[in-house]
C-alpha cells in the first residue's frame, strides 16, 4: 500500500515560523487545484508524446518507445552478464536466473559475449521487479536524477509502426511495451517555482528539465541552501559566519537535507564541521522548515506524475493491485521522503484514499537496472 499514506500532515507551518518561510510554503507547496492542473498537463504531454516525436528541447516528456515487447513472466532462466553504467558507478554483474529467482554476483571476466539487450536504467527497474512481481507496471528512479517508465498498450503508441519481431525483443505478437517517459523534461506553468529555482535553472541548462530540477537529489539541497541564504540576507537573526556559509553555492548537500528532515540529530550536529559556528534554536528551526518544504514539494510532484500515469492507464476507473518499483538514493536513503510520497498520493485520491491506496504497493528495487537488463535478455532469448 502507499507508505504511511493516510498519515495527515499539517496544512500550515508552526506559528513560531518566520514569515518568510511561510511565504516560501505558499510558493513551493501546490494547492489541490494546482495539483489537478499539473496532473492534466502531465497526461496531455504523455498522450501527445505517444502520437508524435516530441522536440528534444528539455521542455517536454519524450515518451520514448523502448522496443521491449516481451516482458518477463517470472519463468526466465539462464546465465547473463549485465553492465550498469550509472551516473556514479560502473558495475558488471553476473546473474543466474532460475526457479529460485536469481543469484547476483560481481565479476571481472575476459570473454566474448553476445549483447542481447540495451536498456535505460528506469526500464531495468521496472523489468527487474516485474520478474519478481507480475503486478509491477511502473518503474521510477528518484536519485541524483529522476525518470519513470511504465507498461503501455502498443496500440496507443501510434508514432511507432510496430511490426512483431522487427527491432523489438521477441518475435511473437504482443499487446504491451514499456515507454520511457523521460519525465525530467516535463514543464508546465503550474509547476511551483520560486526565485531561487529560477537562479538554479539559469546556472544549469537554462529553461530545460524544470521537473527534474524541482524533484531530483542533484538540486534539492542546492535550492534549499539558496532559499536559506535569501532568508538570512533579509533577517538579522542569522550568525554572520552562517550567512557566509549559506552564500556558497552547493553548501547544503541533499544528503544533509535528508538527514535534517529525517531528524538524525539536531541540525547543528548534521552540519557540524561545515558551518564553522554554533546555531541558535531559531536558526535550526528555520533550516529544518525550509528543508522540509523543498523535500515535500519534490514528493508531491512525483505523486502527481504517478497519479497521471495511473489515470492515463485507466487505473482509477478499474482499480486493481499495482506495484510501483522505485530505485535511487533519495528514495532508498530518505525515510521521510518515502512517507511524504505516500501522504501526497493519498491526498490526490481524496475521499477514495482508503479504497485506492491499499491497492498500490511502492517497492524498493535495489540494483534493478542491472538485474533488469539480465532478465530482459533472458526474456528475449525465450
Amino acid at each position: 500500500m502507499c507508505p504511511n499514506a493516510l498519515i495527515p500532515y499539517p496544512a500550515h507551518l508552526p506559528e513560531t515560523c518566520d514569515h518568510r518561510v511561510v511565504q516560501y510554503r505558499l510558493a513551493l507547496i501546490p494547492s489541490s487545484e494546482k495539483m489537478g492542473l499539473l496532473k492534466a498537463d502531465f497526461i496531455h504531454q504523455m498522450e501527445e508524446g505517444l502520437s508524435r516525436r516530441m522536440p528534444e528541447d528539455g521542455k517536454h516528456v519524450l515518451m520514448l518507445p523502448t522496443y521491449v515487447t516481451r516482458l518477463p513472466d517470472g519463468f526466465e532462466s539462464g546465465d547473463c552478464y549485465a553492465i550498469d553504467m550509472g551516473g556514479t558507478n560502473f558495475r558488471v554483474m553476473y546473474v543466474r536466473l532460475s526457479k529460485q529467482k536469481c543469484v547476483v554476483a560481481l565479476e571481472r571476466a575476459d570473454m566474448r559475449v553476445h549483447i542481447a539487450a540495451l536498456l535505460n536504467d528506469t526500464v531495468g527497474v521496472l523489468v527487474a521487479q516485474r520478474y519478481l512481481d507480475p503486478d509491477t507496471s511502473i518503474g521510477i528512479i528518484i536519485g541524483t536524477g529522476t525518470n519513470a517508465c511504465y507498461v503501455e498498450d502498443i496500440s496507443r503508441v501510434t508514432k511507432w509502426d510496430y511490426q512483431p519481431g522487427v527491432g523489438s525483443t521477441g518475435s511473437d505478437p504482443s499487446t504491451s511495451t514499456c515507454i520511457n517517459i523521460e519525465w525530467g523534461g516535463f514543464s508546465s506553468p503550474s509547476l511551483p517555482r520560486c526565485k531561487e529555482d529560477e537562479e538554479e535553472d539559469a546556472e544549469n541548462h537554462a529553461g530545460k528539465h524544470h521537473f527534474e530540477k524541482l524533484v531530483s537529489g542533484m538540486f534539492m539541497g542546492s535550492v534549499a541552501g539558496r532559499i536559506l541564504s535569501t532568508i538570512a540576507g533579509k533577517g538579522a537573526f542569522f550568525h554572520p559566519t552562517f550567512k557566509a556559509w549559506l552564500a556558497r553555492t552547493g553548501s547544503l548537500p541533499t544528503a544533509n537535507l535528508a538527514a535534517i528532515v529525517d531528524g538524525e540529530g539536531s541540525v547543528a550536529s548534521v552540519l557540524v564541521g561545515s558551518v564553522g559556528c554554533g546555531m541558535t534554536a531559531r536558526e535550526e528551526e528555520t533550516v529544518q522548515q525550509v528543508c522540509q518544504l523543498v523535500a515535500r514539494r519534490s514528493a508531491m510532484l512525483v505523486a502527481v506524475a504517478i497519479d497521471g500515469i495511473l489515470t492515463h492507464n485507466g487505473w482509477h476507473a478499474r482499480p486493481v493491485r499495482a506495484t510501483i518499483a522505485v530505485d535511487g538514493g533519495v528514495y532508498k536513503k530518505f525515510r521521510r521522503y518515502r512517507e511524504m510520497l505516500g501522504e501526497a498520493f493519498a491526498e490526490l485520491q481524496g475521499d477514495k484514499a482508503a479504497e485506492l491506496c491499499p491497492l498500490l504497493n511502492f517497492t524498493l528495487s535495489t540494483d534493478g537496472s542491472g538485474l533488469g537488463a539480465a532478465v530482459l535478455a533472458a526474456a528475449a532469448a525465450k
